[in-house]
């Protein structure tokens, strides 16, 4: 337990001792072909122990509810077994319910019970890891109505602390495909001190500018209390470079220092921080991710 907190104060508490979470997802578990990316170049165990070296320390686990309920987890227990060994928090992500396809609200075809159920089933699996932070209850809820996404988050949050208790960080993500915090709030609940609200952005996303992430990150929680869950861009391209410099420098001015990119390779929005190859680290766009965590 005391390694747990740990990790969860030095999560938290960034300006007290200088911790930043330098994120990134290894996705696959929630896709039709429920592998890890890049796993037909090298397992997984190569890219976090490449990762590791590279300076990021937390990785975002994306899955779907169709894997969890519907295979051994084998694949999950090697990663997390890996993410111990070589000191990388873990944050689990309900990436999709069904693999096929990224529904609108976390509840395409299945019930809030069949959920939660879920959530402990995966929680009680792997709470014995120190380095696994919390979860991610759900991607990206595409709709705006922000009552719908604190009463979902709310149910889902507080089953889990009762079943764990002091256990976990939430990370609550926002509305309009998790673009978008203003507003929404769950600091009513008892442990909101380990609720972590979290952002995604990219350059397609809202009008890719100050005035867009004025209104997206809000003015309701401290810096300590928000994360960019996902972001990335393309580095082939100058638009959207320019639009990633503007981005980090914003995030550094705001102190919002926790962050998880998007993703290691094979991204059709935004490319990895290897190329398509998975064996080649992306310089340039590796150089310029570097500047946020300075």
């Amino acid at each position: 337990m005391l390694k747990i907190l740990l990790f969860f104060i030095l999560f938290l508490n960034t300006k007290t001792n200088g911790y930043i979470a330098k994120g990134i997802s290894i996705y696959g578990l929630e896709t039709p072909l429920q592998n890890f990316v890049c796993s037909w170049v090298h397992p997984v165990e190569y890219y976090i122990d490449n990762l590791k070296d590279l300076g990021f320390n937390s990785i975002r686990l994306p899955f779907s509810y169709e894997y969890i309920m519907h295979n051994d987890l084998a694949k999950m227990d090697y990663f997390m077994e890996m993410a111990y060994l070589y000191n990388m928090t873990v944050v689990l992500d309900l990436h999709r319910i069904q693999s096929s396809h990224q529904a609108p609200t976390p509840e395409d075809g299945i019930t809030m019970d069949d959920v939660i159920y879920m959530w402990k089933s995966v929680l009680y699996r792997y709470q014995h890891y120190p380095n696994l932070l919390g979860h991610n209850c759900y991607n990206e809820y595409q709709g705006r109505n922000i009552s719908y996404l604190q009463h979902y988050h709310q149910l889902l949050f507080t089953e889990i602390e009762q079943e764990f208790p002091e256990r976990f960080v939430y990370f609550a993500t926002g509305y309009l495909w998790s673009g978008n915090i203003h507003g929404f709030s769950l600091e009513h609940l008892p442990f909101h001190d380990r609720i972590i609200y979290s952002v995604h952005k990219y350059i397609f996303s809202g009008t890719a500018d100050e005035l867009d992430w004025e209104e997206s990150f809000g003015n309701e929680f401290p810096p300590s209390k928000m994360c960019v869950g996902e972001w990335g861009w393309k580095q082939q391209n100058p638009q959207e470079v320019e639009w990633a410099t503007r981005f980090i420098q914003y995030l550094k001015k705001k102190n919002i220092r926790n962050t998880a990119f998007w993703t290691i390779a094979h991204s059709g929005d935004t490319d990895g921080i290897y190329l398509d190859d998975c064996i080649t680290l992306d310089r340039n766009k590796y150089t310029l991710l570097q500047t946020l965590w300075s």
